[in-house]
Order: structure tokens, then C-alpha cells, then sequence
């Protein structure tokens, strides 16, 4: 061929064979696919925002382009081919991507997902491609390498550059700018497998569009077609992903994913966003969040994302929200939004300055409740980023390399989560404590760990990996006493005790019952008369739950049953000062010594038998002191 701008793949040069598994890749794929789009593409816009700019334009549209009226499209063909001759057949992921790639190629139109920026500084240092301190070439031809230098700047591992290629049939990215420093400048980046080329020799698997006598990008003086369909007249960039994987309700995904992250961003006016004319800013975005919200409440089976979302917009804009300032670093670098609604779902929402949120995580208290944590300054931002990993889901000071820096962070964070916490509880204590029912709560107060009634014979901890460890301490044999409860169900204060229901005369040492004249070792549990009855349901006759790790996220159970069943089923709610419950998630138990996961909130069916004295040790989600309920059913 004598196009001068062509798909160029290096050659090996008995360099490492390059296979399909790409980390950086495999990191944004999945069921979040486009999320991960929009969180990073967004970012990277964010993070480029030119000086004196007072806000970001973000645009994603589908173009569809003739394949045969590209090189950068039609050698696919060839090249698709040279990578499934070279791997063969048997691996299973590499099949699925050929397959998918010809049924691509098939066509004679191909999809174009066009992601373009304005008010950014687009990509400079182009024309010093070969610095890899230059932005465009840490973004275009590099791997874990970034150049963000700005606190708040979102990216820190240099392959959030990888999302687009997860969204690619062809795993091809086309790069588009119009930099602050005059420079325009286009190219192509493939990420396949070794194969040969058309001279039989073995290449790379990353391969190039571009000016092949300059081996670098495709300037304005150059003829290309290809790139004379993303012309830019502002500073910019295009992010042009190949085959683009279109589900069919892209834009309704993407439209939630960019609300579900940057809610804040487009509230304070940083962020504007379009997707195919419709526009996402401070004032539709009220709108969009009911709108999504209401459609949440309808589906039964979502998970209630923009449901969070707006709560903590309401948070941010309500009169009546509270507001609060801590001292980390620097003076009120940290900031917290809080509001109390007994409809709310306990959730906070962490972030940086950048106003894409972190992670969102739940604090179990009597109240109901909705928080934003606000990273504002400079060295807390640069701090906090340096601890994400590559998703920017998490801080976790452990990824940090020296031993000082990392003790460091790490006492950042625990001290923000503690701070976060202890205002929230402050805050949101209820305001008569004095005047709650007593007999309404007397029931759950909490017994001694060290209750005689009980085999207290076993010692619970973690282990670094989080992995729940029993280990036996004493093992004495004792005799069962039954507990009088009117349901199945049993509630405990986690604050270190234990709690039941007691019948009258209950105490540390006896939980109580009714009197047996046939012996004092056995109690009659009265009839419910069917009030409480329920069909096929387990017949409870002695029940109990207490924690038994530090922290709350570890309960022992003990259930005895009066008939044998084998479809027993247990689940832990947490139980407001509203009265309303809800649902714990249970990571893993351990019964009769053998650890089991959980993928829910329900463990079971459990066959147990009658008079036959079963331990249970659930591992919660959540690590709070809370008034719990484990039900039995």
C-alpha cells in the first residue's frame, strides 16, 4: 500500500509474545461497562480543564461510517485474520472476541461512539511524541503512565486509558485533539495479540494508525481521511471508540451512569454533559435524578442508584441540611453535608474536589439519614488520590510503596471515616432519649458475654485477609434452657452484650420462661393459639444472638429447634428508632466448624434437627453497633 498514513504494528524483535488477556482492559469490562466509561472519560475532561474556564463540555453521539471508505477500517480485516491464524483455536475469550470482531467487520457500516471535550486544554506536547512526559504521548503510546500533576486531578496509574478499548468490539481507540499549544494531531491505537505480518514476521500486539515515514501522529499537513471527520475548530479532544458495543439503550445507561457519578460536578457547574442533543447540566439535572428515581421505585429488582443519588442532591440543596467543616491537612479542607429524612438510606457519598464520587458506603444508626463528604483541599486531594486504585472506587493506603507515606494515609482515611461517623451520630441522636418506652426497649437489653447459660467455649477473629477464624477454646458439656419468645424472632443490641427476649423473671443467669413442676431444667413455651403461627415454619424453642467480634461484624446464634426441619432460613435486619427494618447483607457463616459463603441476604436451607443445639457465625457487612433482628424462618 502506498497510503503514508496505515496500521503499523511493531515488530517483535524476540521481544515478549503479546496474548489476549490485557489487566488494564479486563479492569473496566463487565456489567459496568459503560460506568466505567463515563467515570473515566469524564474525569480525564474534568482534569483537563483549561485555565480560565469556569466549566467542562462533555458530548458523546454514535456516528456511522462506510468501511470501505477507510484504510483505518478495511485493513481489519487482514489484520483480525493474521491474529486468529497465529493464536488458534482454545481459548475461549480470544473465540469470542474474533467472532465478534468479523460479525463487526461483516458489515459494510460500522458504529462510532464519538466522545469530544471543550473548554479543556486537549493534548499537547504532540509534537514531542517521543517524550514520555508529553500529554499526548501518555495517553497515545504508553502504559502506566500518567501525567496529571494537579491535586484534585483525578487519574494516578495511567490506565483509566483502557476503558474505551473494554467498550470496543475491536479493541481500537481513534485519539483526536486540538491542543492549547496550536498543535492538531490524530491517531490510532489497537490493543490485539502477536500475529505476522505480511512479511511473516511476528509483531506486537499494540498497534498504530498513523504517519508511517514519521512513525508518530497523523498532523493537519498530512492528508487523512479519516481524520478529516472529527475537525476541530476548539481546543479539545475526540475520544473515537471503533465498533462501538451498543446494547441498544446506550444512552439511557450512560445518561444514569454520568448522574449516578458526577451529580455533584454538574450541581456546582464544573460539568456539563450531551449525549446525542440531550443535555445534562445544574438545571435539568433536578429533573433527570426524579425522573430515574420514580422509575427505580417502580422496578422492584434495581438497585436503587439514583434513589441514593437523590437523596444526597437533597442533601446538598435543602434549607434545612446541616453543614460541617474538619481540619485534616489544611484548615476546613474536609466538608460534610448532612441531612436527616426518615425516608432516607443511611448512605454517604465520598469524593474528591473533582466531583466524582468515590464510593458510597453505609453507617447503620437509629436514625435515617443522607451524607457528602467533600475532599476541598489541595494536599488532602493529592493525598486521597494517591491511594485509589485504578478504578478510583476505594481509598486504600496499603497500595502506597513507602512505609511512612503509607502509615500516613492511612491515618488520613481512618480519621475521616471517624470524623464522618461521629458527627453523623452527634447529629442525628434522637432528640427525647429519656422518653423512650421502656417497656418497649427493655426486652433488648443486652445480657454479659460471660452468661453461665451459655458454652461461651469458642474465640472468633480475622485474619489479615478478612477470613473469618473459629477457634475452639474450652468445651464443656452444659444443659439446654429453653427461652420463652412470641415469635422467631430475637433482637440484641450490638454494643459489645448480648439480647433476647426474656420471659418474666429473667435474669444474666436465667433467661427466663415458665416454670415446669416436672423439673427446673425444662420450660413450656405457651401456646400462640396461630396468632404468631406460621405454615411449614421452624418451631423455635430457645434462641439467641449476640456479637462476639470488636467491631460488631461478627454474631454467634444459637437456635434450638422443637421439630426437625430441614428448609430452616436465616436472615439479620437492623431496626430503626423509627421502627422500620432493614436488610443486612451476611458475607459468610460457619456452622459445625465448616465456613460457607454467602451471596445474599439469606442463609439456608439449613436442615436441622429437633432438641439438637445448633452455633451459627454470620459475618455481616457491616461493622456498626446497631439494634439488630435475626429472624428465623
Amino acid at each position: 500500500m502506498s497510503e503514508i498514513t496505515r496500521w503499523r504494528f511493531p515488530l517483535r524483535d524476540g521481544g515478549t509474545i503479546q496474548g489476549f488477556n490485557d489487566s488494564g482492559i479486563a479492569t473496566f469490562k463487565g456489567a459496568e461497562l459503560y460506568n466505567n466509561l463515563a467515570r473515566e472519560i469524564c474525569q480525564n475532561s474534568l482534569d483537563a480543564k483549561a485555565d480560565g474556564e469556569d466549566h467542562v463540555v462533555v458530548k458523546f453521539s454514535l456516528k456511522t461510517v462506510s468501511k470501505a471508505k477507510y484504510n483505518a477500517i478495511s485493513e481489519f480485516d487482514n489484520i483480525i485474520s493474521a491474529c486468529q491464524k497465529y493464536v488458534g483455536p482454545g481459548d475461549v475469550k480470544f473465540d469470542t472476541f474474533i467472532k465478534g470482531a468479523k460479525s463487526l467487520l461483516a458489515n459494510e457500516n460500522i458504529d462510532l461512539l464519538v466522545i469530544s471535550d471543550y473548554n479543556t486544554t486537549g493534548l499537547t506536547g504532540a509534537r514531542n511524541f517521543t517524550d514520555m512526559k508529553s500529554v499526548w504521548t501518555a495517553l497515545t503510546s504508553s502504559t502506566g503512565i500518567t501525567n496529571k500533576t494537579k491535586g484534585g486531578s483525578g487519574g494516578s496509574y495511567g490506565i483509566g486509558k483502557s476503558a474505551p478499548f473494554a467498550c470496543s468490539g475491536l479493541r481500537t481507540v481513534f485519539y483526536n485533539t486540538y491542543a492549547i499549544d496550536g498543535v492538531k494531531a490524530f491517531q490510532g491505537v489497537s490493543r490485539l495479540v502477536t500475529h505476522k505480518n505480511d512479511e511473516g514476521k511476528d509483531t506486537q500486539g499494540d498497534g498504530y494508525y498513523q504517519n508511517i515515514q514519521t512513525l508518530g501522529p497523523i498532523f493537519e499537513e498530512v492528508q487523512c481521511p479519516i481524520r478529516d471527520e472529527f475537525l476541530r475548530t476548539e481546543y479539545g479532544t475526540d475520544v473515537i471508540i471503533l465498533g462501538f458495543r451498543n446494547d441498544g439503550d446506550w444512552k439511557n445507561i450512560m445518561t444514569k451512569a454520568i448522574i449516578k457519578n458526577f451529580f455533584y460536578a454538574i450541581y456546582k457547574g464544573t460539568l456539563i454533559v450531551e449525549i446525542e442533543n440531550n443535555i445534562i447540566d445544574k438545571k435539568t439535572l433536578p429533573e433527570l435524578i426524579k425522573k430515574y428515581a420514580e422509575e427505580e421505585e417502580e422496578d422492584i429488582d434495581s438497585e436503587k442508584e439514583i434513589t441514593f443519588v437523590k437523596e444526597f442532591y437533597e442533601t446538598l440543596t435543602c434549607p434545612d441540611n446541616q453543614i460541617f467543616r474538619h481540619k485534616l491537612i489544611d484548615e476546613d479542607d474536609l466538608v460534610l453535608y448532612l441531612r436527616k429524612n426518615d425516608a432516607y438510606s443511611k448512605a454517604i457519598a465520598e469524593m474528591r474536589a473533582i466531583g466524582m464520587i468515590v464510593r458510597i458506603r453505609k453507617k447503620h444508626i437509629l436514625s435515617r439519614f443522607a451524607a457528602v463528604v467533600i475532599a476541598e483541599g489541595d494536599k488532602l486531594n493529592k493525598l486521597l488520590k494517591s491511594i485509589e486504585p485504578p478504578k478510583h472506587d476505594e481509598w486504600d493506603a496499603s497500595i502506597l510503596e513507602d512505609n511512612k507515606e503509607r502509615k500516613n494515609a492511612d491515618a488520613i482515611k481512618r480519621e475521616i471515616v471517624r470524623w464522618v461517623n461521629s458527627t453523623i451520630i452527634n447529629d442525628c441522636r434522637p432528640e427525647y432519649q429519656d422518653a423512650i418506652d421502656p417497656d418497649g426497649m427493655s426486652q433488648f437489653l443486652p445480657l454479659e458475654l460471660d452468661d453461665a447459660g451459655f458454652s461461651g467455649a469458642q474465640k472468633e477473629t480475622e485474619s489479615p485477609d478478612g477470613e473469618l477464624i473459629v477457634k475452639e477454646i474450652k468445651n464443656r458439656a452444659i444443659k439446654l434452657r429453653s427461652v420463652i419468645s412470641p415469635s422467631v424472632n430475637t433482637m440484641g443490641i450490638a454494643n459489645g452484650g448480648e439480647g433476647h427476649n426474656q420471659g418474666k423473671g429473667g435474669t444474666k443467669h436465667n433467661p427466663g420462661g415458665i416454670k415446669n413442676p416436672d423439673g427446673p431444667e425444662k420450660v413450656h413455651a405457651p401456646k400462640d393459639n396461630g396468632k404468631n403461627s406460621v405454615e411449614n415454619s421452624p418451631k423455635v424453642m430457645y434462641q439467641r444472638s449476640y456479637p462476639i467480634a470488636s467491631d460488631c461484624s461478627i454474631y454467634k446464634t444459637i437456635i434450638v429447634l422443637e421439630e426437625d426441619n430441614d428448609k430452616v432460613m436465616i436472615s439479620v435486619k437492623a431496626i430503626g428508632d423509627d421502627g422500620k427494618s432493614e436488610a443486612i447483607n451476611i458475607l459468610e457463616y460457619t456452622l459445625n466448624k465448616k465456613k460457607y459463603a454467602v451471596n445474599g441476604r439469606v442463609i439456608g436451607p439449613i436442615a436441622m434437627k429437633a432438641n439438637v443445639k445448633y452455633e451459627i457465625y454470620m459475618k455481616l457487612s457491616v461493622k456498626e453497633r446497631l439494634l439488630i433482628n435475626v429472624i428465623v424462618n
